[in-house]
């Protein structure tokens, strides 16, 4: 425990230029001016949190300089950044309560910071939002008789979702109806979420994302609202873009493990989501995808996989990721997908995975009765490709056979059954790879190798025939 023997709430600095560091008493103070804090500069300037730090308890959750270099800055309400990182009772690591929970912040209207505890590879870690809590740098501790403040270095800035200081309509801790309603005044961006929106008010859907609980919302952006998707979308389909009981951020959360949605219910649909990714060298691409297990008429079974163009917004009853298309929807032939370069991943079908799906289906529960958004953004940019496609390398070495690529293209748009086992970018690096893709002749014998005409076949159907022949075996031993 790095407990501080100064008052927390005396105040004594200066800069020793020779050693390149500032000297001050208080445990907020001179935890964070001992390596020149960026966050500290801005507490500095915020009123109010001075004479909290004078006169309350507290916890402070205060980011690293380099948390700073991940965002996008204009000209940010600092005052709010800075009291969104601040909750009114001192909580040591130990006390921060279990996955799923949230305490109130010191901002108007008492926004939420969401709790995920996560087994790391050496041990448990603790996330603030999506923001990982740096167990060494923590659990600084000032005194003053019974007052105490303590003090938690994370990785990322904390963004809290609320509307600008100049908006008419001031929002300060919104449900995901809220957030969906008034999206334009709340988040600055070239997105759009009108046609989600429009279809959760015409299936009188709009109480899922009223409801007070802990919940994980994916929510489409316009653009992918294409062909005749949005005439696909019903209640059903709503369901699936919800996770009960769980407020999922995309770094703390398991890779590749399902969650149920609220399309779950009495009838015989059973759609799981998941997490996944794509690295790159530096570069992360963060994935979701639906896997409708059991379908119907209307409901195709299959894995559909969407890009979070903008993940993480944390609202009053969970967290909203925006992702590039509707899930659920399996609209497009293999060409098409193959083209749209996002549709398949490395593991897209874990079925040792979506076999640990959890089967009770969670109730739901009781029902409840544009202008410059908070300037503070992550420049999410930083972590995509060039041009941001998964499949881009497989679709330029089919484009590089020429004719003979055209016609295996062909062969995807026209052929009613097919199955295509499409390698990822990273599956096409190495000297011997690129070797084999310029012998085109090569490389197109073995391309017609991962093409399956005239047959769909889904990962668990492969599985259970394996399992029956590997049982025929047994018995015939």
């Amino acid at each position: 425990m790095n407990e501080q023997p100064r008052a927390a709430i005396e105040i004594s600095a200066r800069y020793d230029y020779n050693k390149n560091y500032i000297i001050a008493r208080g445990c907020v103070r001179q935890s964070c001016l001992v390596t020149r804090e960026v966050f500290y500069s801005y507490l500095e300037q915020c009123r109010v949190c001075n004479n909290t730090l004078e006169s309350e308890e507290m916890t402070v959750f205060a980011p690293i300089n380099a948390a700073f270099q991940k965002i996008v800055k204009g000209n940010p309400d600092t005052n709010s950044m800075v009291l969104y990182h601040i909750i009114n009772v001192p909580k040591k690591t130990e006390q921060l309560s279990g996955s799923y929970t949230y305490m109130p912040s010191r901002l108007s209207g008492s926004p939420p910071l969401w709790i995920t505890h996560s087994q790391g590879r050496f041990q448990n870690e603790i996330y603030i939002n999506n923001a990982k809590l740096l167990i060494g740098q923590s659990n600084v501790i000032g005194k003053k008789g019974g007052m105490q403040q303590i003090m938690h270095k994370i990785d990322e800035v904390l963004i809290p979702t609320r509307s600008s200081l100049a908006a008419s309509n001031s929002i300060y801790n919104p449900s995901a109806w809220e957030f969906l309603e008034n999206y334009e005044s709340l988040i600055q961006g070239s997105h759009r979420l009108r046609n989600f929106r429009q279809k959760v008010q015409q299936n009188n859907k709009q109480d899922i994302f009223k409801t007070e609980g802990s919940y994980t919302f994916f929510i489409p952006v316009d653009e992918g609202f294409a062909n005749s998707r949005a005439t696909l979308i019903d209640e059903k389909i709503i369901d699936g873009h919800v996770i009960p009981k769980r407020v999922l951020f995309t770094t703390p959360t398991q890779k590749d493990v399902p969650f149920p949605t609220l399309a779950n219910g009495d009838n015989d649909i059973r759609v799981v989501i998941s997490f996944t990714q794509e690295q790159r060298q530096n570069l992360i691409i963060n994935y979701v995808k639906s896997h409708t297990l059991f379908g119907d008429g209307k409901h195709t079974p299959g894995v559909v996989l969407a890009e979070i163009v903008k993940g993480n917004i944390p609202v009053k009853n969970g967290v909203v990721h925006l992702i590039h298309k509707p899930l659920m929807i399996v609209d497009s032939n293999v060409k098409e997908l193959l083209q749209e370069h996002m549709d398949y991943i490395c593991r897209v079908g874990n079925i040792q995975s979506m076999e640990n799906v959890i089967k009770e289906v969670p109730e739901l529960p009781p029902r409840e009765p544009s202008l410059n958004a908070y300037p503070y953004d992550y420049d999410y940019d930083q972590y995509k490709e060039k041009d941001g496609k998964i499949l881009n390398s497989f679709i330029d070495a089919i484009n590089g056979l020429g004719a003979d690529g055209k016609d295996f293209l062909n062969t995807l748009e026209k052929s009613p059954d097919i199955t295509l086992f499409a390698p990822c970018n990273a599956a096409l690096e190495g000297s011997l790879v690129n070797n084999i893709v310029a012998q085109k002749q090569k490389f197109l014998d073995i391309l017609k190798l991962h093409l399956v005409v005239d047959n769909r076949l889904y990962v668990d159907t492969v599985i259970k025939k394996n399992q029956m022949k590997k049982n025929i075996r047994i018995q015939n031993c």
